[in-house]
């Protein structure tokens, strides 16, 4: 079994993951072409048929705190008259888009009782 990561804002064109099979025959009988079989109805990803790398097609909506699973099943198929195939299962995750967050809990600053107002009294930053 193979796996990818998607994150968010991850654009499309971005390789995910490459699968791979190998053929010991001669000439076209042994070269391999790949297709996504089933598990891209919304047409998130796309396959190499040449390479076998997967990638982000466009980009998935992702709703905060919400991991989301795509189980693709591949097919390498080789290029004899009698074509044979065989398939694998790839697991994309999607991890949840999460909002920033300060690294720090609590943060402390002063001011001047009689300080006019609009004066910076804190700057946060990386």
């Amino acid at each position: 079994m193979y796996e990818g990561k998607v994150y968010a804002n991850q654009t499309a064109g971005m390789g995910l993951v490459q699968v791979k099979a190998e053929d010991p025959d001669a000439d076209k009988n042994g070269q391999v072409k790949y297709s996504i079989e089933f598990g891209n109805d919304a047409g998130y990803f796309s396959i190499d048929e040449n390479s076998g790398n997967i990638a982000l097609a466009k980009t998935i909506p992702l709703e905060e705190n919400v991991v989301l699973e795509f189980p693709l099943f591949i097919t390498a198929r080789d290029g004899g008259t009698i074509s044979r195939s065989s398939s694998a299962q790839v697991n994309i995750r999607a991890p949840g888009d999460s909002k920033p967050q300060f690294l720090q809990k609590l943060f402390r600053g002063t001011v001047a009782e009689e300080q006019e107002p609009g004066v910076v009294i804190l700057t946060v930053s990386r």
